[in-house]
């Protein structure tokens, strides 16, 4: 369907408010004969957009209409797709507690189908919901085992986001320098894949924070300017101006009188300068 390949380039050039609109238009011409396997694809699309554009709410919505769709009974490679994008979705609003679970299910259900890309971004999830829920150290494994499955299948947006919240869970354990090591590979990897302007941005700000942390101000203040160049248009960020795993106000905040922030987006997160969790970092499904 030729909208869908747009709203999926809209997409991953950032441009989510265009994405939204091809996608919302297309789900809206749809006969109720559809396919219900292409609609429920469709509306895992949409629901991605919906989350990158602050709809959190609302993208849980779509994604569960999306699961009402096919039977549970009956593992398949589109609902192992729904299911990790729920999962991730879940994670994002905080529900981690249900995001670990469906994130299981969504690894299973990959399993059953064979479909190892999807098992990939589900352990992935599985991992970032592990680490904050606590203890962090132990959704490192899933982590590392999620980016080295995507980088054996060659898929580099599921790789970065495992970088995005590799590099986070380090940072909130201290370890800064294989923190921002972590972030600077990925950066590399988005580069390499094209993929900077959607994902660029969340690495570069993982990677200020390490190195703020470890005393390096000259580079943040760069990689701060770099940051907030590549922030996705229609992209939703908090009041305070900042994103999920994002550290580059707090950074800013140091040296722009007019940007204040405290800390990363956590669930109880307080003006400080300590670590929290911050599961927005899953920024693709």
């Amino acid at each position: 369907m030729a909208s869908r390949l747009a709203a999926e380039a809209a997409y991953q050039c950032g441009a989510l408010d265009r994405s939204k609109s091809l996608l919302a238009d297309a789900l809206a011409g749809l006969p109720a004969d559809f396919d219900p396997v292409r609609r429920a694809l469709l509306l895992e699309r949409y629901a991605l957009a919906q989350r990158e554009s602050g709809w959190a709410a609302e993208a849980v919505a779509t994604l569960r209409e999306a699961l009402a769709l096919r039977p549970e009974s009956q593992p398949s490679r589109v609902q192992a797709v729904v299911l990790a994008t729920l999962a991730s979705t879940l994670a994002r609003s905080f529900d981690l507690e249900e995001g670990a679970h469906v994130a299981q299910r969504a690894v299973a259900a990959a399993d059953a189908a064979g479909a190892k890309d999807v098992k990939a971004d589900a352990t992935i999830t599985l991992g970032v919901a592990i680490s904050y829920l606590g203890p962090a150290e132990a959704g490192l494994g899933p982590l590392r085992s999620g980016v080295a499955l995507a980088l054996e299948l060659d898929i580099p947006a599921t790789a970065v986001r495992g970088y995005i919240n590799l590099s986070d869970v380090l940072e909130l354990l201290g370890r800064h320098q294989e923190a921002a090591r972590t972030a600077s590979e990925g950066l590399e990897l988005t580069a390499r894949a094209g993929l900077s302007r959607t994902h660029g941005f969340y690495l570069i700000s993982n990677q200020a924070e390490s190195l703020m942390r470890l005393g390096e101000w000259a580079e943040v203040d760069e990689m701060t300017v770099r940051a907030l160049r590549v922030i996705p248009r229609g992209y939703s960020a908090p009041p305070c101006g900042c994103c999920g795993p994002s550290f580059v106000p707090c950074a800013a905040a140091a040296t722009t009188p007019s940007v204040s922030c405290g800390t990363r987006a956590g669930p109880s997160a307080p003006p400080t300068m300590s670590s929290s969790p911050s599961p927005c970092a899953t920024l693709t499904r």
